[in-house]
């Protein structure tokens, strides 16, 4: 009872009671508020909770990605895990190797094992995040002994001197003991203090329950301080410590951390933890054996280590290729050997690229997955062509062509630094698509001389002005003698006199050409004899002052046989070659020479740093050396090439197109401008309407605007009326044989932009000395010509073909037409134009275009002469003729027919028929003309 009334007094002390109930209220208060805390605390937990769960289970993978990290093998396909057992059960065996190319399923292996074998303790050490350059040893150690001791939580091996920074928890609870400390210290230093600060808040720090209570927890927290700075000092290091002019230095921790320097913290590392398997993998990519060497080194030092040894064996199990060691090493490093057999190979990839892919959706052929299949034998490259494959699809894949997609991806993933290249217009397969218009161009130009040459015979057939070869061989005698003695009276032609008219016998002139000296022969009027002189002069030095005479020769034999037209046929034929080879892919026209040639471009200068010796003084110098580019796939990528797999549209199937951007061939186009550098003219264009505005106004009058795609865009527009103009400007004055561009274009367009092309032609041409038709029928065979003429009348209105005629060239080529079958589809134009320009044909056929032939016979546009006469006969007699009689009887025979058009025709110009027909015919005998009438006689 004493004991209850002491304490209430002590407590009486202490407070009043108002202050303690207001000190009840505010403990509610913060009891409520920590109530709620913890309340929300447990709520956000949840959720985390909530949501990693539901991320595990609930993962949408709609299209079947694939992650490249190892999987968990099944029963089935698990062939290993009792052989890894065995090695690891064995206690002679403590360095396993687990060989096979890499990608062949080493790591799914190991995991499957680990999965299975939970009775044991992993450690994983994997290389695969360093590149495979060359390292140095200490680099490798390095390395391993990270991944080694930031495996485990520092607190699992406090003793290490590898250190690292530590997540602090609980700090204001920590905070909070550290000022109960403080306080108990002052407890008993400053109580001074303290009494102070009780007054002053109506507190008694100083009770026989303080008292008890602050000793214990000044002497728990001294000695909690204690233990934590002797750890401190226990594993301080430093390297130097200066003051002033003193300097200390420890030597031991300035050494690199390696396997040698660090033998006891590896030690120490196994002592304090349990691991007693150990995966390395990936080791092999730094092809330094001598590392392996220290690790082995490591695992005798580790499983001879008492502490560790009368515990259990640690085996380390390496993950490498089999072409890691040679023959002979491989055995006397490892103490047991599993090999890999590869899960993915040459041999059945296709089948793995075939289960991914929906190629039936998708329309990519089966024989291009399996031929492409030969080069891939690595499953992560599969797995990473397919992931990229339906993310590029899924992106920008709707309107592109599947095959080419996927030929991309799988570029894409086997060459990567050269498809990073390819974004940057560099690199092997950007060279050989923009050499490959270098490559056309050669082409072309190759066919282009041939051109000239079959152009070159036509001028000069058409200006020869000897007709047959005997005026030809004139011209050599004559010329001959003018340069010989002007008293020269003939040529000595193995020893006999020929004179002008003997040498133009063949048989003679043939010797006369082989001449290399012509003796001449003058005549002596004294003597009457014929001297022999001799001339440095040879037919060779003849043809230098006359021109060569088989080229003549051979000239007025076109000429003879009008072979101008076959010339012109020829220039068709290569011109149709050259357009062939512009709209050829390269596919068609690239080979392994042209793919090599690409690849030495490809060479660049690179600086090493050399040893030599000058003037008896080793030094390092700087040199240049030539390094070959490399493209590790070169097979795989021209194949790819070579099929068509990847083409010049390559940009499309590698960027993302924005509305309103252009593309990467409307760039291009655009660069031609400032390159000074032509683009075929069937170079495809993608966004016109976005590059049109890009063009400047003075563009539009330089060579380089000439494109189908640009002109189809224009001619289908109604605002680009003055572009148009400045285009065909450009085409008649400034661009030699316009005609070309012109002919390629009408083939290249359909057939609606034909007519406003023509139109356009005709309306905007600048060159007053050769107009639209003139070039085509100075350019193009009979055939062609008059192909073009049948689309000029289907086109065109008759007053811009009347316009066209302005030299009567469209209506005196009409009037040498043989066929009006050409007309059929444009006879009543025909006939209007006929009619406006009063055409005489010469020579025309009975067949096909009967309104246009009737027309003609009508209106009497046809010249009077023999072969006119029989077909008019022939078509339109009444009567029953022999048409034989024409050659004896020219005159009755027309009468008897009835042919009353031809008769009124030929009596109104009776004189002309007389001149030109009746006259003409030997057998003709059954008339004879005065000036008033025609008598019959016999």
């Amino acid at each position: 009872m004493n004991v209850f009334v002491l304490l209430i007094s002590e407590v009486n002390k202490l407070v009043h009671i108002s202050q303690i109930n207001k000190r009840i209220v505010k403990l509610k208060e913060t009891l409520k508020n920590s109530l709620i805390s913890i309340i929300l605390f447990a709520i956000q937990l949840f959720n985390k909770w909530y949501i990693k769960l539901n991320q595990k289970s609930k993962i949408t993978n709609s299209q079947n990605f694939e992650d490249f990290t190892p999987i968990t093998l099944d029963d089935k396909d698990d062939k290993y895990s009792e052989i890894i057992k065995y090695a690891i059960d064995n206690l002679n065996t403590k360095n396993v190797a687990l060989t096979g190319p890499y990608g062949s399923g080493k790591s799914s292996i190991l995991k499957t094992f680990e999965s299975k074998h939970i009775e044991n303790k992993y450690l994983n050490i994997s290389l695969a995040t360093f590149d495979e350059k060359e390292h140095q040893l200490k680099e490798i150690e390095y390395c391993i002994l990270k991944q080694l001791f930031y495996k485990v939580e520092q607190d699992k091996i406090p003793e290490s001197r590898f250190k690292r920074i530590i997540n602090q928890k609980n700090v204001k609870t920590k905070a909070f003991f550290i000022f109960l400390w403080l306080i108990s210290l002052a407890y008993f230093s400053k109580p001074n203090l303290l009494i102070e600060f009780s007054k002053n808040f109506s507190l008694n720090f100083y009770s026989k329950i303080c008292n008890l209570f602050y000793t214990l927890y000044l002497l728990g927290g001294t000695m909690y301080l204690l233990y934590k700075t002797m750890g401190f000092i226990l594993n301080f290091k430093f390297t130097k410590f200066s003051f002033q002019d003193t300097e200390i230095e420890n030597g031991d921790d300035k050494k690199s951390i390696n396997f040698e320097n660090e033998i006891d913290e590896i030690l120490y590392f196994f002592e304090r933890n349990s691991f007693n398997v150990i995966f390395i993998e990936d080791l092999d990519r730094f092809k330094n054996t001598e590392i392996f060497i220290k690790l082995r080194e490591i695992n005798y030092l580790i499983n001879n280590y008492d502490p560790i040894k009368i515990k259990r064996k640690i085996t380390f199990i390496y993950a490498v290729q089999d072409d890691t060691f040679k023959e002979d090493e491989r055995a006397k490093f490892f103490d047991f050997i599993i090999p890999v057999i590869p899960v993915i190979n040459y041999s059945n990839s296709s089948i793995e690229l075939l289960d991914k892919i929906d190629i039936n959706k998708d329309g990519i052929p089966k024989s291009f997955i399996k031929q492409v299949a030969r080069y891939l034998s690595d499953k992560r490259t599969l797995i990473s062509i397919n992931n990229e494959y339906k993310i590029y699809k899924t992106i920008i894949g709707n309107d592109l062509e599947k095959r080419k997609l996927l030929a991309m991806m799988i570029y894409k993933n086997v060459e990567p630094t050269d498809f990073d290249n390819l974004n940057s217009q560099k690199g092997y397969v950007y060279t050989v698509f923009s050499d490959y218009y270098k490559l056309i161009k050669s082409s072309i130009d190759t066919i282009d001389k041939k051109i000239i040459k079959e152009r070159t015979k036509i001028t000069s057939t058409e200006d020869e002005i000897f007709r047959d070869v005997n005026e030809l061989k004139r011209l050599y005698i004559i010329k001959t003698f003018e340069l010989l003695n002007n008293n020269a009276v003939g040529i000595d032609i193995n020893n006999i006199r020929c004179t002008i008219s003997q040498l133009l016998i063949e048989s003679n002139f043939i010797l006369f050409t082989q001449l290399t000296k012509i003796n001449y022969y003058t005549y002596n009027s004294y003597s009457s004899n014929y001297l022999l002189n001799s001339s440095n002069l040879s037919f060779k030095k003849l043809e230098l002052e006359v021109g060569s005479y088989d080229e003549r020769l051979e000239i007025i034999q076109n000429k003879k046989e009008k072979r101008s037209n076959i010339f012109r046929k020829e220039i068709e034929k290569l011109e149709n070659e050259k357009e062939v080879i512009r709209t050829q892919k390269i596919k068609d026209l690239v080979d392994d020479e042209y793919f090599e040639k690409c690849l030495g471009s490809l060479k660049y200068k690179e600086s090493i740093k050399v040893k030599e010796e000058i003037d008896g003084k080793e030094m390092i110098i700087t040199k240049e050396k030539k390094v070959d580019y490399k493209i590790q796939n070169i097979e795989l990528i021209n194949y790819l090439i070579r099929y068509g797999h990847i083409d010049d549209s390559y940009s499309h199937y590698i960027s993302h197109f924005y509305p309103g951007s252009i593309t990467k061939e409307d760039n291009d186009f655009l660069k031609s401008f400032t390159n000074n550098k032509p683009l075929p003219y069937n170079f495809k264009l993608q966004e016109i309407g976005n590059l049109f505005s890009d063009i400047v106004e003075s563009d539009f009058s330089r060579e380089e605007i000439l494109n189908f795609s640009l002109l189809d865009y224009m001619l289908e527009r109604k605002d680009t009326e003055k572009e148009l103009s400045q285009i065909i400007t450009l085409l008649s004055t400034k661009i030699h044989k316009p005609i070309n561009f012109i002919d390629e274009y009408l083939i290249y367009t359909i057939s609606q932009n034909q007519q406003p092309f023509l139109k356009a032609l005709c309306k905007h041409w600048k060159n007053p000395n050769q107009n639209i038709w003139e070039e085509v029928w100075s350019n193009f065979s009979d055939e062609k010509t008059v192909n073009y003429l049948n689309l000029i009348f289907s086109t065109l209105d008759i007053p811009t073909i009347l316009n066209l005629d302005i030299r009567n060239n469209i209506s005196n080529y009409i009037s040498e037409i043989e066929s009006l079958k050409v007309f059929t589809n444009n006879d009543k134009k025909m006939t209007e134009f006929i009619l406006e320009t009063n055409i005489k044909f010469k020579n025309i056929d009975n067949e096909g275009a009967k309104f246009i032939f009737d027309f003609i016979y009508q209106n009497n546009n046809y010249e009077i002469n023999e072969k006119m006469i029989e077909l008019f006969v022939t078509r339109y007699s009444q009567k029953s003729v022999d048409i034989e009689l024409l050659k004896t009887a020219n005159y009755t025979t027309i009468k008897n027919s009835g042919a009353s058009k031809l008769i009124k025709y030929i009596d109104s110009d009776i004189e002309f028929y007389i001149k030109t027909i009746f006259l003409q015919l030997a057998t003709n005998c059954g008339w004879v003309f005065r000036s008033d009438r025609a008598t019959h006689f016999g």
